[in-house]
């Protein structure tokens, strides 16, 4: 409504108590006098008829001052009211995160601020000509836990979720979300009002946390299995010990199916020990893959042996699909000394079943199986040493005792 006057605006509230008290004065007052005139003597009620035009201008009077404070009164407050929107509209404007107001009941948008395309990628159009269209932005994967939420909020008048939204551009963010309800309890219509934030680098930062501490358990749990194995594979020096006890731990740390222990024997090999605790000889035939582990001295690590054009499914590499082998190198302090122990097999029948950590772990259990095979093999060396000088010996003895009975 227009103002007639500066800095002043018609008022839209009706007027006070007062106000119509004065008036309802001043209009029974110039009655009064006006009946009097009418009842007097010629000169007296001139008189009354002149009071009554002053009570006309106080009338007047009365209603202008109302009129200029009222209008006044009412120019200050829309001043006001205008002053604090302006600096509420300037801070939205300028905040990163998502300031929005929401209608429970249908779930529509009614205020957004301009942070809404900097963190979506949409623009404001878009959600005041569809206020529901925030719904399409949620990634399908986190749309139902979303929506249900958004259902619970309308009752409880409280929203607090974590979801991943889709930018226009297609990149995936995390979104950080709470509301409270406004307004009065009972106001039609119900409203949430909050906040929203990217938060996909926090949450990359918790991702990437919660996976070196699951790296950093299974390198503990990895190390804690290494120690054990290796203080078992020195607490025997018997060969067929050592080899059952290789197995049993490689299985601990490596989901195989079928295990070969393969040791050498000049340039031929032969099957010490397998899972099933077998040994056999491989009959003279050389299968190209363990060949070229022996000869090149170099783990192999095949995830699908479908997909090698040289693979021979025979002898103990048959029915395998994901295979890992790993030279058994018995090293001195010369490097030309190293020579291959044996080789260690590791199958099974499903394909890209063992991983490039359970290939890491039997490099690693390799190297302890190595020491102590070739201390198995010194300690059985021994024993037939021992019992070679016990049998001299002896026969050292029975030749004096025939001597000194010659001589006697």
């Amino acid at each position: 409504m227009a103002s007639f006057l500066p800095k002043t605006l018609l008022p839209t509230e009706p007027p006070p108590r007062w106000f119509w008290i004065t008036s309802l004065s001043l209009l029974l007052l110039g009655i009064v006098f006006f009946a009097l005139s009418l009842v007097v003597a010629d000169r007296q009620s001139r008189l009354f008829l002149a009071v009554i035009p002053f009570i006309l201008v106080c009338t007047l009077a009365l209603h202008a001052y109302y009129l200029l404070h009222a209008g006044r009164e009412r120019y200050v407050a829309e001043a006001s009211l205008r002053q604090s929107q302006e600096l509420l509209q300037e801070v939205t404007d300028h905040v990163q995160e998502v300031v929005w107001m929401l209608r429970t009941d249908t779930n529509e948008l009614i205020l957004v601020n301009n942070a809404y395309e900097a963190v979506t990628g949409h623009s404001l159009r878009e959600i005041r000509e569809n206020p529901s269209s925030y719904k399409d932005l949620v990634h399908p994967e986190d749309r139902a836990r979303f929506l249900a939420k958004l259902a619970e909020a309308r009752s409880t008048g409280k929203f607090d979720e974590e979801f991943r939204i889709v930018r226009a551009d297609g990149v995936s963010r995390w979104i950080w979300s709470k509301g409270t309800a406004a307004g009065r309890v009972g106001e039609v219509p119900p409203r949430l009002v909050g906040i929203a934030q990217d938060i996909t680098e926090r949450k990359q930062a918790q991702l990437d946390i919660a996976k070196h501490l699951a790296a950093a358990e299974a390198a503990r749990g990895e190390a804690e299995a290494l120690r054990l194995s290796t203080l078992t594979l020195t607490k025997n020096l018997s060969m067929d010990t050592v080899l059952d006890t290789l197995l049993a731990c490689l299985l601990e740390v490596v989901p195989y199916e079928a295990a070969s222990v393969i040791l050498t024997e000049g340039d031929c090999l032969y099957v010490a020990r397998t899972s099933a605790k077998t040994v056999q000889m491989l009959e003279g035939q050389r299968n190209t893959f363990l060949e070229r582990v022996r000869v090149a001295r170099k783990s192999v690590f095949v995830p699908d042996t479908s997909e090698e054009p040289d693979w021979e499914d025979a002898g103990v590499l048959q029915g395998v699909r994901s295979w890992i082998c790993v030279p058994l190198i018995a090293s001195t302090q010369r490097p030309s000394s190293e020579r291959v122990l044996g080789l260690l097999s590791v199958g099974h029948s499903r394909p890209c079943t063992f991983t490039t950590e359970h290939f890491r772990v039997a490099q690693s259990l390799a190297i302890s199986a190595a020491v102590a095979i070739q201390n198995a093999r010194l300690y059985e060396r021994a024993e037939i040493y021992a019992a070679e000088l016990e049998a001299l010996i002896g026969k050292q003895g029975q030749w004096q005792a025939r001597k000194a009975k010659g001589d006697a």
